[in-house]
């Protein structure tokens, strides 16, 4: 039942989309009613996790329960600045602004996924000796990497502008890192929540890039292809929370699943 309705909520983000393409104005309410519309399969993704997966971890209890809660809760963020993005233009009819209360939301997918993580690492690291300090230089190396790639994009900006997309950028670095060390340590059916929460953010930092080339050149609409790969990054992030579900749901595996 989870699957069918995050696939519902997908396909409708998707045919959405298609229509958005064929339409000649960039700017009717359609359009910026798009961002509510793929808020959807990371809302369901949330609902999912704290109300079914979480649970049947230990929820609190367990490190992997607390993990799932940290990602439905990093889900819900995400859904939640689509909402707000969605009132800023449809409701009050204003250009979002940077910093806005969408950022903040964002900000907080980003520290609540990183430290769903985190709380597997910690786990793992005592099981297996993995040295934190590496993990931490890995994350730092790839921040640096994607922050001087992607320099140029932040051009002609102000300074809290700046700093705002950069700080997005550096934040899809730093989780991508953590979760590859996090792939080498975890197997099993959790390595499929692994996997598919790193094709989200891997899809959410081309969909960045993009974003931030298409807005620097003037050319970013509501609707646009940075926004259907937004909507897939967010379809992915469902997924992987529901991903955990099935073993989790096993009462075996939900009373060894408190470590």
């Amino acid at each position: 039942m989870s699957r069918k309705i995050l696939t519902i909520t997908g396909v409708v983000a998707v045919v959405w989309w298609l229509a958005l393409q064929f339409m000649e104005r960039h700017d009717a309410p359609v359009n910026f009613l798009y961002n509510a519309v793929y808020a959807l399969p990371p809302l369901v993704g949330a609902y999912f996790g704290f109300r079914y997966a979480a649970p049947a971890w230990g929820g609190w209890k367990s490190a992997v329960g607390k993990a799932v809660i940290f990602f439905s809760a990093g889900a819900l963020a995400n859904g939640g600045a689509l909402i707000i993005w969605t009132l800023y233009n449809l409701v009050f009819k204003v250009d979002v602004p940077t910093p806005s209360a969408a950022d903040i939301a964002w900000y907080l997918m980003y520290a609540t996924e990183i430290a769903s993580i985190i709380v597997l690492l910690s786990v793992t690291a005592r099981q297996k000796g993995c040295n934190t300090l590496m993990v931490g230089l890995m994350a730092a190396a790839v921040s640096l990497l994607f922050l001087v790639f992607v320099r140029p994009l932040l051009t002609g900006t102000d300074f809290v502008t700046t700093a705002v997309n950069a700080g997005y950028l550096v934040a899809d670095a730093v989780f991508i890192a953590l979760i590859l060390v996090a792939l080498t340590l975890w197997t099993g059916h959790l390595s499929l929540f692994l996997k598919y929460a790193l094709l989200s953010f891997g899809l959410r930092v081309v969909a960045d890039t993009l974003f931030l080339f298409r807005l620097e050149a003037g050319t970013y609409w509501n609707g646009d292809i940075s926004d259907l790969i937004f909507a897939v990054s967010g379809f992915l992030q469902g997924l992987a929370i529901i991903l955990a579900m099935p073993v989790a749901i096993a009462p075996k595996a939900a009373s060894a699943s408190k470590v």
